[in-house]
């Protein structure tokens, strides 16, 4: 048997026609529009606490004469001056660790 010869297992021309029909039927995927938005962080009130406290020690009770306290991240960081030298303090949690 030759190559493009009919068998008798070829579909008439009349349901070839239909089968292409719905070989071709696909609808087109219209492509995914992803909306990123920052994850929101939950307030941690110990950090926050901690950081006013010691702000308000390095103001008030400190032995040393200190300029420019400003707390950078409420959560964080406490930047000051003492004697024309700046400093930052980081307060950093530890994670519990793993079991």
């Amino acid at each position: 048997m030759e190559a493009g010869e009919k068998t008798q297992y070829d579909l008439s021309p009349d349901k070839a026609k239909i089968a292409q029909k719905f070989a071709h039927a696909g609808t087109r995927k219209t492509p995914t529009a992803y909306k990123f938005t920052p994850r929101q962080r939950k307030p941690n009130a110990t950090k926050g606490g901690i950081i006013a406290e010691l702000a308000d020690f390095l103001e008030k009770n400190s032995q040393f004469s200190i300029v420019d306290l400003a707390i950078t991240n409420k959560e964080r960081q406490i930047a000051f001056s003492i004697g024309g030298d700046s400093f930052e303090l980081t307060l950093v949690q530890k994670r519990k660790p793993k079991k």
